[in-house]
């Protein structure tokens, strides 16, 4: 390649591009590589991958083209086109090794359980919700006045206690009957109690005639037990009454009810109106 002296007696090799070509080539580089830069840090996925590597390729020509723009012109180009070569092989190889890496199967993760990757807790036996047994009365047989303890629940009834007190609105006197107090070691699920008449003692039957007027309560509860139950009993001897249960937390007062027996005597009716009809539960003959 030609050259010339400068002023200073220094060797200039001339070259076909001008200073401006060179700036301008410069300048390309510059703009190549930061773009080049922006696309491998911004975009990852595979559709671009292609993109990036045209950007970066450019980028190395540009670059090297004005590296060896000192070199003689003919080398250079040797040169340059040598190393284009290697960078586009380099490129391409690179690029299937990517798509090989990409397309291989990805081994399955163990399901997550809980928190990152636990082994699956041993299954464990539902629990069944603990029932209470569940204690209550029925008053039979018109006749022969008789109570009846039911266990109405799916649990088993261990020391049941239930009492009965009545009233004769008929006697002259405000006295009950002798109360009934009786327990019971356990009763089994859905059964009963065979009904104990309250009348069948003779100290008693002898004082209740047919037509008599008789009120009662009753009471049953275990210590185990929903809750206690108290019941409201009226009954025409030898014609039929009914039995209902008090709601829960107003249990009769026995004291108050044994004073209140003269005023009940003249209106029994008054004195229930409170409780509903159809909270009444008709006394059967016979249980069940």
């Amino acid at each position: 390649m030609p050259t010339k002296k400068t002023r200073n007696n220094e060797p200039k090799v001339l070259t076909r591009y001008s200073k401006k070509q060179f700036d301008l080539i410069d300048k390309l580089t510059a703009v190549f590589v930061i773009i080049g830069a922006l696309l491998a840090s911004a975009f990852g996925s595979d559709q671009y991958h292609l993109l990036m590597i045209t950007f970066v390729f450019l980028t190395i020509c540009i670059a090297l083209f004005d590296l060896f723009r000192h070199i003689n012109h003919r080398k250079r180009w040797y040169f340059f086109s040598l190393l284009v070569l290697v960078s586009a092989i380099s490129c391409g190889i690179w690029e299937i090794q990517h798509r090989h890496q990409t397309n291989k199967p990805s081994k399955e993760l163990e399901p997550i359980t809980a928190v990152g990757h636990l082994k699956p807790l041993p299954k464990t036996k539902a629990v069944t919700p603990l029932v209470k047994p569940d204690i209550s009365l029925r008053i039979v047989n018109p006749q022969a006045m008789s109570i009846v303890v039911v266990n109405d629940s799916k649990a088993i009834i261990r020391d049941a206690r239930y009492s009965f007190i009545v009233w004769n609105l008929e006697a002259d006197k405000a006295d009950s009957f002798p109360i009934i107090d009786r327990t019971a070691d356990w009763i089994r699920p859905t059964e009963f109690i065979y009904p104990e008449s309250f009348l069948s003692p003779a100290q008693i039957s002898s004082f209740v005639k047919n037509g008599d007027r008789l009120i009662g309560i009753a009471d049953a509860g275990c210590p185990d037990c929903l809750r206690t139950k108290s019941y409201w009993v009226y009954l025409i001897h030898g014609q039929g009454g009914w039995f209902a249960e008090s709601p829960e937390n107003k249990y009769p007062n026995i004291r108050q009810v044994s004073k209140l027996i003269p005023q009940i005597r003249k209106n029994p009716e008054s004195f229930f109106r409170d409780i509903p009809q159809d909270a009444r539960i008709p006394i059967a003959t016979d249980y069940p």
